[in-house]
This record gives structure tokens, C-alpha cells and sequence, in this order.
């Protein structure tokens, strides 16, 4: 779902099965009775699917965008799902009309992109992410596809389209944990092109069990389970102060907004502490600058999330930088103030928080 744009299910998985209303694996038998009006999924191997391509077989449809959201929004409200672990829709390459319609009808609780290893699917991607937070639905997972092929006679590596390294520094540029490389593998193409037969689909056959794609594919669905679930019972954010001002404090606060971490940074070391390409060399990790170039007193003149785990940062002298989470709380940690005695500075974590709230409220 929705797979309207050149809709591909149909011939992967060319099934003319319905799914009864409301039904579910083992009860496929005496169901219940259509509802009127009411769109009734295909079903295979215990997945309810629906695609454009399911509605009107065989045809070559153009559609305009007010009709692409029309129809994005049938599929989504108007096909009877029935109760579902999980909802997963297919969105198209790009940032255009069918992401915004679910993006802002639908409450997505997150969403994987996928990439390959060539700099122009990159760009594409992080406009993606940048417009998931924008939705405000996290990123927690960037898959590259057709990562590497390995050789079936020596067992080597070939990073067939290169730059193998780029999207797994944009998962890290924004935060994103989990990070998965699927292979070109000739075995998972070949399911593919036998969809009717008892190899399909790859992840369920029991012959592929160890093979490289079939581990990328478990850790990627093992990914998503639980990042959707740290989604769903209370997931972290990044709260701010500073713009403006030489001291910046940043806080994590997850579930009921219970604190994390916390620490008050000077302005001029979180700027020293970015690692963005103009500042380090990529791929050496050479310092391209000296630290008597940062004005004593740059200050950030605008604080933005990146992403769900990140902040875009833009300072007084015209750098812009974007610091994941577990960057931001090494910076805390390392010049952090909470409170100074003696001339040391000390940061505060959730339980000596507590502890302090607790002490508080006795006194």
C-alpha cells in the first residue's frame, strides 16, 4: 500500500485470493460478508495487500495529484484492514503529494528509508528524512540496497556502485541507530521471478536460512519492531535553549517528559565540537581548521531539530552544523555545566534528577 505510480504487487504477487472481512491467518473460511463500499484486501501467506494496480488490472492510469491524494486516501481509510500488527506503506521515491496526504491524514509512527550507494539516491533521501520531521514521523532505520555483491568463488566483497561508506554517515548525521546493507543477491531475485512458486517470498524460505540477505532482512524487521516500539511507549527528544545566547542548554526527555541527561554547553564549544566535512576530512579525520578561527563569541542564531534524534544548528558566523544525540551529550559530557563548585563542572543524569526532585519535595 499504496503502490500507485507503475504498481508493482500485482506481478510479484500475482494472487487473485481475497481477503475475507476481518480475517485472519487459519480463518479464511466463513469470515463474515463484505462490508458495501468497503475495498477487500488480496491476501498472501498471511500479508493483506492493496494496489493500485489490484483495483484496475492491466491498465496504464495517469493521474494528476489531486487524484493521486484521492486515491491514496481510499486505500488508506476506505480497504478493510481488520485488526493488523503492523501497516506498511510503500511511499514512492521523492518528497511529492502521496507523502504529504498520508504524512498529514494518517498518524505514521515511523518510517525506514531506503537508498542505494550512489550520491544522487542520497540527496533524495535526507530531503525525505527532512520532510518525515517536518510530519513529524521519525526516521529509525536507512537501508541500502544493492550494497555489495559477494563473490560465490572467493567470498569477496565487491561494493559494486561504490561509496558504500555515505549512507551509513547520513544514519549517523541524523541520529537514525540502525543502519542495514542489503546485498545483490541473485538467489532473492530469483523468488522474485518465481512468485507463484514455494520459494516466494525469500524471507519465509526456509533454504535461504543464514544467507546474508536473509540476516540483513531479520535484523532490519527486529530494527523496526523495536524502534517502532520506543516510538510508541515513550520516545526521547532533544529540548533546547540558547539561541542567541553564549550558553546553550540542551536536554533528552522521554516518556512524560522525564529527563534523560541535561547540561548548560558554551556556545563556542558545541560550535568546536562539530564534525561536519568543512571542519574534519572524511575520510582521513584530518582537523581542516584552527581553533583560533572561531570567534570567542559566536553564538548559534538559530536552533532546529534534524531528523528525530538531531539539531541543525546556525551560528553567528555563518557555519551551519548538525549534531546527533549521542554527539550533543559527549559535547554535555565533556562541557557540560550544571552547577560549578570549586571551579568544576558536573552534568546531572535522570537518576540523580530524581533524586534531587525527591530531596526537593521531602525538605
Amino acid at each position: 500500500m499504496p503502490d500507485i505510480f507503475g504498481p508493482s504487487l500485482p506481478y510479484l504477487i500475482p494472487s487473485t485470493e481475497r481477503a475475507p472481512p476481518d480475517a485472519v491467518e487459519g480463518e479464511l473460511e466463513g469470515a463474515g460478508k463484505a462490508k458495501p463500499g468497503v475495498l477487500q484486501p488480496y491476501y498472501h501467506n498471511g500479508v493483506k495487500l492493496m494496489s493500485m494496480g489490484y483495483l484496475r488490472p492491466g491498465e496504464s492510469v495517469a493521474l494528476r495529484g489531486p487524484m493521486v491524494s484521492g486515491m491514496v486516501q481510499q486505500m488508506l481509510t476506505m480497504t478493510d484492514w481488520g485488526n493488523l500488527d503492523y501497516l506498511i506503506i510503500d511511499y514512492p521515491p521523492g518528497t511529492g503529494d502521496i507523502q504529504l496526504t498520508i504524512g498529514q491524514q494518517a498518524k505514521v509512527d515511523a518510517a525506514v528509508v531506503v537508498t542505494t550507494p550512489q550520491q544522487l539516491s542520497l540527496v533524495d533521501v535526507e530531503k525525505g528524512i527532512e520532510l518525515f520531521d517536518k510530519l513529524n514521523i521519525p526516521s529509525i532505520a536507512v537501508v541500502e540496497n544493492m550494497a555489495y555483491f559477494k563473490c560465490p568463488s572467493c567470498s569477496d566483497k565487491h561494493q559494486v556502485f561504490g561509496r558504500a561508506a555515505e549512507s551509513k554517515k547520513l544514519a549517523a548525521k541524523y541520529g537514525i541507530q540502525s543502519h542495514v546493507e542489503l546485498p545483490i543477491d541473485p538467489d532473492m531475485a530469483g523468488t522474485v521471478e518465481d512468485a507463484k512458486g514455494a520459494a516466494f517470498p525469500f524471507v519465509c524460505n526456509e533454504a535461504y536460512d543464514g544467507s546474508e540477505a536473509s540476516k540483513a532482512f531479520e535484523n532490519l524487521a527486529e530494527d523496526v519492531i523495536r524502534g517502532v516500539s520506543k516510538v510508541q511507549h515513550g520516545a526521547t527528544h532533544i529540548a533546547f535553549m540558547g539561541a542567541g545566547k553564549p550558553i546553550i542548554h540542551l536536554q533528552e526527555q522521554y516518556g512524560d517528559h522525564k529527563v534523560a541527561w541535561q547540561g548548560q554547553v558554551p556556545a563556542r564549544a558545541l560550535r568546536l565540537a562539530c564534525r561536519s566535512a568543512s571542519m574534519y576530512d572524511e575520510w582521513t579525520g584530518e582537523k581542516l581548521f584552527k581553533d583560533e578561527d572561531i570567534p570567542q563569541d559566536v553564538v548559534a542564531t538559530q536552533i532546529a531539530k534534524a531528523g528525530t534524534y538531531a539539531l541543525r544548528i546556525n551560528w553567528s558566523d555563518g557555519h551551519t552544523s548538525i549534531f546527533p544525540r549521542d554527539a550533543m551529550k559527549k559535547v554535555v559530557q565533556q562541557h557540560g555545566i550544571v552547577e560549578v563548585e570549586n571551579g568544576v563542572a558536573t552534568i546531572a543524569y535522570a537518576e540523580e534528577l530524581e533524586a534531587a526532585e525527591q530531596a526537593k519535595a521531602q525538605s
